[in-house]
């Protein structure tokens, strides 16, 4: 695409660029595709930094000003008409082709501090620019103005607009560019504002607030607090749905004794009825109140927050404010935010616990007059945190790593209320009487938030002429696995990233995802990296095929580890800035992108279930309540679903109950001893396990659940299916012949041991019948007994000869014809010793029978030699 700058920029010669830039810029355009330049927001986006570098008129320190950024303007209109001339038939948007970034990037990077353009352009601009040109300072300022007689008493902000309110029965709207686009008439003096996407809400005195439609410029409805009142609604909330109104002031009742309390604030429809009244306790403070969508928080004077449940208006947790007095609150992401003089306190909304916080940066306090307050005035939306405090300086995080973006201050000596509202990557600040509008996208530190959440494309993940090539031919193997991929593409001289800029540190070496096509994550991928480069491939590649899904690959981006992470500080480096802090980021990373996507190699002993990493993240993500789904290669998943159409349930899961996060690994020793340590630190092995086995069921259940679901509505199924039916009844079939072979078998065997044991029976009953024959013989009152009571009477020195005399009286008695029985002499013998011994307690009774024995045995030797 060599020559595009030139044609084009051929049309407008009053620029005077140099060819050598001209030529620079061909081969910057030169990596844009035919398919990726259709959108002029995103191109001028993405050509911007070059162009303001190489437009600067005294090289790169100078910043630029009206007359660069109005040939930005120009250059960037120039381009785009004739970009989209080459592309009239493109369907597709250079905004869903986010990889083009990381080349201009690397491109914008690259340009030489001497490169300087000509800025002897005339500004003879046509109609179509007049509203376009913004000066900005070093700061990102792109508007300041003073816009009221009265001091601005609060600031909202949507995607559109910008509001703000003062003590002149007025609530103005302003679009981002900071001119007015309406004025609201309000019928009572006006304290504060809130703005939806539809709706501009206002707080105002004697107990009211006002609705206006952004769309029909008209007022909606009114909000009254019941009864006869006096008070200002200093505080005001709007969602899609719902407005909440409090004041802040102990005074202004007029109704009775019982409504003095002033701790409540009112939960309002959109139609001005009154839905729930929600009793702090306690003095509701400035700014103690917000809600969003299912949920509303308020502070008070006691120290408390206490979060409400809008449906019901019952109160769900209490969150102590510890030292801080009526901190602002305000809701993000599922998340509560507390302002504090010193910190912003983020709370889990789902558990009521502190899960980190944001430091306060501490500043030089000047002499500079400010409004006495007891809080910073917080702010929050999209990746943005805000407190605004009282010595004027205002504080912004990028809230998914909690980093400090900047600091913007007033110096002025004003006086009036110190204010901010943020969206998208614009933040409105109120100082005294004037509006202040900032770019956040002009500090180092949003390059690196946009990096750290971007994600990998799922069509270049699956598409096998893109990374499956890439990585076969690097590694030299068809099927590497992640471990091997690492030292040739992640980090290391050959790496992707090796020769470019990371736009989080400013180093060379960056992370996969800012070179490979990537966009805004939308699914975070848990996962092992001993996985095959085919199971990852193929197991993303049958997910996102799968119909049920509703899965676009080409707007589907996947925060994985191994693109995301910049493995050249983590692996290669071991810097401290690459790892240290992964554990504190990817709880808010998982929540931020709001879908986990869980990889088995396979459903049978599944390695994923042996890794700490893993079982952390499952558990995390079940906590949480994020979606969650777990997703297998095509075999194994086909393996599985035959599995629970054949009701072998108990057989997929009896491999996932052996889950324990105490014995787990990882591949690097230090991330298990942080991992394990987190658990230790914040929850239990025990609990982990639990958590991920439960969550592991229920997903189970689902599957199971659909089977039985999907076999009960098709019936027989389809051709393919019943011929896979009637070739399972042929296996079952001849498995119950084999089975039934067996059992006649077992059956005959049987028979034989019947007739084995009737032989044995009968050899015993005809014993049995001798038995009797001779006892039958023995004579009554024999000398056996007299022996015996002799034997009892006797002293212990007398028991051996006694018990021999009783064993030859007994071996008498079970004489014949004088010929002894059959039985062996220790059998005859023993049973007369043994009671005999133990009725004399010389022995213990565990040893009279050897001890029988023994004297039988003798005996008979005495008795042969006496024959």
């Amino acid at each position: 695409m060599a020559g595009k700058a030139s044609s084009c920029l051929a049309a407008c010669p009053e620029l005077q660029l140099p060819a050598s830039s001209i030529t620079y810029l061909d081969s910057v355009l030169s990596e844009l595709s035919a398919e990726e330049t259709e959108d002029y927001a995103a191109l001028r986006t993405l050509l911007e930094p070059f162009l303001l570098d190489a437009l600067k008129q005294n090289g790169r320190e100078t910043p630029h000003n009206s007359t660069s950024d109005t040939k930005v303007e120009i250059l960037c209109q120039l381009l785009y008409n004739h970009l989209r001339k080459e592309t009239n038939n493109s369907q597709r948007r250079l905004g869903e082709t986010p990889h083009i970034s990381a080349a201009l990037r690397k491109a914008a990077a690259s340009v030489s501090d001497r490169l300087q353009l000509s800025t002897n352009l005339p500004l003879k601009l046509g109609p179509q620019w007049k509203n376009v040109v913004s000066v900005m300072e070093p700061a990102g300022l792109l508007h300041a103005a003073e816009i009221s007689d009265l001091a601005i008493r609060a600031v909202a902000a949507n995607k559109r607009y910008v509001a703000t309110c003062a003590e002149d029965c007025t609530a103005r709207l302003y679009d981002w560019k900071g001119t007015l686009v309406h004025t609201f008439q309000t019928a009572q003096k006006t304290r504060n504002v809130a703005l939806s996407d539809k709706y501009l809400a206002t707080g105002e005195k004697n107990g009211q607030g006002e609705l206006f439609d952004l769309s029909k410029r008209n007022h909606a409805s009114t909000f009254q607090f019941p009864g006869k009142v006096t008070m200002t609604m200093y505080n005001v909330a709007i969602t899609a749905e719902h407005v909440l109104l409090s004041s802040c002031r102990g005074f202004g009742v007029k109704t009775n004794g019982e409504d003095r309390k002033l701790h409540v604030a009112n939960l309002y429809k959109l139609d001005g009825s009154l839905l729930h009244t929600l009793d702090h306790g306690s003095l509701v403070g400035r700014a103690g109140i917000c809600l969003n969508e299912t949920k509303a928080a308020t502070s008070g004077e006691d120290k408390v927050v206490k979060v409400w449940e809008l449906s019901s208006g019952q109160l769900l947790h209490i969150i102590p404010a510890e030292k801080e007095r009526s901190p602002g609150v305000r809701f993000l992401d599922g998340q509560l935010l507390l302002s504090g003089a010193s910190n912003v306190a983020i709370y889990d909304l789902k558990m009521g616990k502190l899960e980190r916080q944001l430091e306060v940066p501490r500043v030089e306090r000047g002499t500079l007059r400010a409004t006495p307050q007891t809080y910073p005035r917080l702010a929050a939306g999209g990746n943005y945190v805000v407190s605004a405090s009282e010595d004027r300086h205002a504080s912004v995080w990028t809230f998914s790593d909690g980093r400090l973006l900047c600091t913007i201050s007033d110096e002025r000596r004003i006086s009036g209320d110190f204010y901010a509202a943020v969206c998208n990557e614009r933040l409105a600040l109120i100082c005294g009487k004037s509006l202040k509008i900032y770019d956040l996208s002009v500090h180092a530190g949003y390059k690196r938030a946009v990096s750290e959440g971007l994600g990998v494309s799922l069509r270049f993940l699956i598409d096998p002429a893109q990374f499956s090539q890439i990585a076969q031919e690097a590694a030299g193997k068809e099927n590497p696995n992640f471990h091997e991929l690492a030292p040739v593409i992640a980090y290391g001289p050959t790496a992707l990233g090796s020769g470019s800029v990371c736009p989080r540190d400013g180093r060379p070496g960056c992370a996969l995802v800012d070179v490979v096509p990537s966009g805004p994550a939308t699914h975070f991928l848990s996962w092992a990296w001993s996985y095959q480069l085919q199971t990852v491939v193929l197991a993303l590649r049958h997910w996102g095929e799968d119909t049920g899904n509703e899965v676009n690959s080409d707007q589907t981006f996947i925060w994985i580890c191994f693109f995301c992470n910049n493995q050249e500080r983590i692996l290669n480096e071991k810097s401290k800035e690459g790892s240290d802090d992964l554990e504190t980021t990817f709880q808010s990373r998982l929540r931020s992108i709001g879908h986990v996507l869980v990889l088995f190699d396979n459903w049978s002993k599944p390695f994923y279930l042996t890794r700490v990493w893993c079982i952390f993240e499952t558990f995390v993500a079940a906590k949480s309540d994020i979606s969650y789904t777990l997703i297998f290669p095509p075999d194994s998943a086909e393996s599985m679903h035959g599995a629970l159409q054949r009701g072998m349930h108990m057989e997929v899961t009896k491999d996932w109950s052996s889950i324990d996060v105490a014995h787990a690994t990882a591949s690097r020793p230090v991330d298990e001893e942080k991992v394990k340590g987190m658990i230790s630190r914040t929850s239990s092995f025990d609990e982990v396990n639990s958590v991920v086995k439960d969550h592991l069921v229920n997903w189970f259940k689902k599957q199971f659940q659909a089977v039985f679901e999907q076999g009960v509505r098709d019936g027989p199924g389809p051709p393919q299916l019943r011929t896979s039916c009637e070739a399972s009844k042929a296996e079952l079939a001849q498995a119950l012949e084999e089975r039934d072979a067996e059992i006649v078998r077992l059956t005959a065997a049987c028979a034989s041991k019947d007739e084995e044991l009737t032989q044995v029976r009968k050899v015993l009953e005809e014993r049995d019948a001798e038995i009797v024959r001779l006892t039958a013989l023995l004579p009554a009152g024999s000398a056996a007994r007299a022996a015996k009571s002799d034997l009892l009477d006797a002293g212990a020195s007398e028991v051996d000869s006694l018990a021999i005399s009783l064993a030859a009286m007994t071996w008498a008695e079970l004489s014949v014809d004088g010929k002894p029985c059959d039985h062996t002499m220790a059998e005859i013998l023993a049973p007369s010793l043994q009671e005999a011994f133990h009725e004399c307690g010389d022995w213990p009774a565990s040893e009279d029978m050897e001890r029988a024995r023994l004297m039988a045995a003798a005996l008979l030797e005495q008795l042969r030699d006496d024959d």
